[in-house]
């Protein structure tokens, strides 16, 4: 004699199929997953592990934990949605706060809190509006430090490891020290004069100190092999160029063959034939206009165009890049990973949702 199941005793006693029956003991077990699912934040991780090991035990269910990471709250919230057996998808929303599902609260559109999407990671609209502010200039690549925001973010939104007392305390004093906010007192006063409350200011704070971790061990990382690969781009360069937006102002200096020419040609320039900008000084060989970064000494090049404009410079010393030197080492690590995120950006699924 076969011994029913209790899924099949179950159904029998309901008169529902063992397949009803299977679902709905899975939806209470679900349920109560959703119970267990840690709320903070930087415990995100050991939630979706949590709901790997369930997913395990109830293969047919397929789950996927979707998260709700509030702006300016260290809690999470979580949807599970799961298949089910008669075709589509079934979701189950854990609310411990005030019991109203955060998808009904954004369910005016598919994105209402989002500006951003760029892979996995959405950015909120309140969020977006923080990091704006927190930048606290006028940049006209705003657009790509916010894709650049949701990028690094991504890297250590997983992150078991919570940042240090210290890595938090020099995130905090880096955003203090930028603005000028030199005690607790201007710290909060900057922080009602724009609307954010401390709690956003905390959440923001840990944010950041953990990129920055990433961003330090990603260029330690990657620094010498950037060098030993564009060895010439981490020269120093002492330079000097022109540009302008007309092509004609740079006539009266365009017959200069060096750099010394080129000064002397623009000492004896009366102005009359147009704006053009000057600039003079020791660069990193890749900071330079692109037309004057491999040249040597004593070379000049232009008028060109470069960056929209027309460009006439020259390099008169040139000092070779060494793996010796600390800040040669740094600019490097910048560099690479300013590539790493170029790279990225290129491949990202990006959707802006209010622009």
């Amino acid at each position: 004699m076969t011994t029913p199941s209790v899924t099949t005793a179950v159904a029998e006693a309901t008169g529902e199929s063992a397949a009803d029956a299977e679902f709905g003991a899975d939806l209470v077990s679900a349920v109560a997953l959703l119970r267990r699912l840690p709320r903070h934040r930087d415990r995100v991780g050991e939630a979706r592990r949590m709901v790997a090991d369930w997913s395990a035990a109830h293969p047919r269910r397929r789950p996927e934990l979707v998260v709700d990471a509030p702006p300016g709250d260290l809690r999470a919230g979580y949807d599970l949605v799961l298949a089910d057996p008669e075709g589509g998808n079934v979701a189950l929303t854990g609310q411990t706060e005030d019991g109203v599902p955060w998808s009904i609260e954004y369910s005016t559109h598919f994105a209402a809190n989002r500006l951003l999407s760029v892979n996995e990671r959405s950015l909120s609209v309140p969020s977006a509006l923080f990091t704006i502010r927190a930048l606290n200039r006028r940049d006209p690549t705003l657009h790509r430090q916010l894709v650049d925001y949701c990028l690094l973010w991504d890297q250590v939104f997983d992150e078991d490891v919570a940042a240090t007392a210290d890595e938090l305390a020099a995130a905090a004093e880096t955003f203090r020290r930028g603005r000028g906010l030199h005690s607790r007192a201007a710290t909060l006063a900057w922080l009602a004069d724009v609307g954010l409350s401390e709690q956003a200011f905390t959440a923001h704070i840990e944010l950041v100190a953990r990129i920055e971790r990433f961003r330090r061990a990603f260029k330690a990382e990657h620094a010498a092999d950037h060098l030993r690969a564009r060895p010439a781009d981490f020269d120093r360069v002492d330079a000097v160029w022109v540009r302008s937006a007309d092509s004609t102002a740079l006539d009266d200096v365009a017959a200069a063959r060096t750099p010394s020419d080129l000064l002397t040609r623009l000492g004896q320039r009366t102005g009359a034939a147009g704006e053009i900008e000057l600039t003079m000084g020791r660069r990193w060989a890749l900071d330079l206009p692109a037309p004057l970064r491999s040249l040597a000494a004593g070379e000049l090049a232009g008028p060109v165009p470069d960056a929209g404009q027309v460009v006439l410079g020259g390099v008169r010393g040139r000092e070779a890049a060494t793996e010796a030197d600390p800040a040669v080492l740094a600019r490097a690590g910048d560099a690479a990973l300013a590539e790493w995120l170029a790279e990225q950006r290129a491949k990202a699924a990006i959707r802006w949702h209010w622009l």
